[in-house]
């Protein structure tokens, strides 16, 4: 229930969050990153 409701806020925000390719053998990482790429083009 917790990794929803930090989606939900997260995508008030203009976020999103998704789950991050990792090489190692153990454990996740999340990524936090803007809803449309084109907000980094400036």
């Amino acid at each position: 229930m917790g990794l929803y409701i930090s989606k939900e806020a997260i995508s008030k925000m203009g976020l999103e969050l998704s789950l991050d390719e990792n090489s190692q053998k153990y454990g996740v990482t999340f990524r936090i990153s803007p809803k449309n790429a084109s907000l980094n083009e400036e």
